[in-house]
């Protein structure tokens, strides 16, 4: 395994290293939790991770969340996966544990999930593959919402744009440099079409200010 990134959440109390190797022709990756406040270690499969905080709907209190994404082999069907972490706050209800499934189907082959970036003011991770596929998915539920091809390339980092509230910054393999950006009003607009996103669309509307 070749280590490849390193997390901590904002309390500095959580940490994840991440790696990834081959088998059978097929990257696969593995990240290593640990938590200082019990000094606990525990090995789950991933190949792109994030620690950020969030303040889940039904919680009074922020809490750190685990965002983790995989996909195994060839499948055309990856996981993402969300698990918000302890210690439990008071007031809150009891920690979330909930996973969604991301659609590979057409993706070019041996693509796989290489960074999630949480967008803070929509509640929303962008997962980002190595081929340079953009999913959005709500971190409450981590149900998939979009997706998108950025550009044939290789993406090969990715960082939170300080600038700008909804943007990311990327570097291709090409050299090129990509600044992703996600506009709410288009997003809320998105989900107000379909009828299953109806809870989700009030949230995000409630996050970017434009209801009470």
């Amino acid at each position: 395994m070749e280590v490849v990134g390193y997390q901590q959440d904002a309390s500095c109390m959580w940490m994840a290293l991440s790696a990834l190797g081959l088998e059978q022709g097929q990257v696969v990756g593995l990240a290593q939790l640990y938590w200082r406040g019990g000094k606990l270690s525990q090995v789950i499969e991933a190949q792109a991770v994030a620690l950020p905080q969030h303040r889940f709907s039904r919680n009074p209190q922020p809490s750190a969340a685990l965002l983790a994404a995989v996909r195994r082999g060839k499948e055309r069907i990856g996981q993402f996966h969300v698990v918000e972490l302890g210690p439990h706050q008071p007031g809150n209800a009891a920690l979330l544990s909930t996973r969604g499934n991301i659609p590979f189907k057409g993706a070019r082959p041996g693509d796989f999930p290489s960074a999630v970036q949480f967008l803070p003011h929509l509640g929303v991770a962008a997962i980002l593959t190595k081929h340079a596929l953009l999913f959005l998915a709500d971190v409450e539920t981590a149900q998939v919402i979009h997706r998108v091809h950025l550009v044939w390339d290789i993406l090969f980092a990715t960082v939170l744009d300080d600038d700008k509230h909804h943007s990311l910054l990327g570097v291709c393999r090409s050299g090129k440099v990509l600044s992703i950006s996600i506009c709410p009003y288009t997003l809320c607009q998105y989900l107000a079409r379909r009828p299953a996103s109806l809870y989700l669309s009030q949230r995000v509307l409630q996050l970017v200010g434009q209801v009470s």
